[in-house]
């Protein structure tokens, strides 16, 4: 990356964190950097069980849709985003799910798996009080999992 691009992520994070901005933006010019990773902003309540993607970049819309009425109820990586670390540090999913065991879950076979196998990623809390949560979660293919 150069630096010219480098520059208008963090333009584009500096106008968003201050409410000049939609987020939706960043997560539009960083995925399209990287058009391999998928990223969501995501919104959860104090006990978990209802979330609101808030905007998301690189996913088809229907797997959002899905996410969000019913796999992230069965999502094994919960636990990560529930426990993950303030920014700027994370958490990897497959870190606290190995990747062969997460291969076993209904949630594999339906949602990861057929989303160019997004069998890993991480999240991090940019919000982490005692009644909401906000992650950034980036997932990517098993493939390039070590880039």
């Amino acid at each position: 990356m150069d630096q010219k691009t480098i520059l208008d992520l963090i333009e584009t994070i500096y106008l968003c964190g201050s409410g000049n901005a939609d987020w939706q933006i960043f997560l539009d010019q960083f995925g399209s950097l990287f058009p391999a990773l998928k990223l969501a902003l995501t919104g959860y309540d104090n006990l978990f069980s209802d979330i609101d993607v808030l905007c998301d970049a690189n996913f088809d819309p229907h797997f959002v849709g899905s996410f969000a009425a019913y796999y992230f109820k069965i999502n094994p990586w919960q636990n990560v985003v529930l426990n993950s670390p303030t920014a700027p540090e994370v958490a990897w999913g497959h870190e606290a799910v190995p990747i062969r065991e997460l291969e076993k879950t209904e949630f594999y076979a339906g949602w990861v798996k057929p989303q160019d196998n997004v069998a890993t990623g991480f999240s991090t809390m940019l919000v982490k009080e005692s009644k909401r949560r906000t992650a950034l979660s980036i997932s990517l293919p098993t493939s390039i999992r070590d880039i």
